[in-house]
């Protein structure tokens, strides 16, 4: 199941986190573009800053969970919440 409370950013076509708004699901892609990562999960796509695309890519296909914080995004695979 998808959950997600996230804004629209009209002029990329992604949506951007707003500050404690968490998207869940199964992690699809994941690409840089300039300084940010570009992030699928489930049927959404998000852009952020700060996250290292080699370690999110070794995480496609499983459960995963990205939520955006006063100091920046986290991360995690769900089930790994320990």
């Amino acid at each position: 199941m998808l959950t997600y409370t996230i804004s629209w950013v009209r002029r990329t076509g992604m949506r951007k986190l707003n500050k404690w708004e968490e998207v869940t699901g199964k992690l699809a892609d994941v690409r840089s573009e300039e300084d940010q990562t570009l992030i699928s999960v489930g049927d959404v796509s998000i852009r952020v800053t700060g996250l290292s695309d080699t370690e999110l890519k070794k995480s496609i296909d499983t459960e995963v969970s990205i939520v955006r914080t006063k100091s920046g995004y986290r991360w995690f695979r769900c089930g790994d919440e320990q």
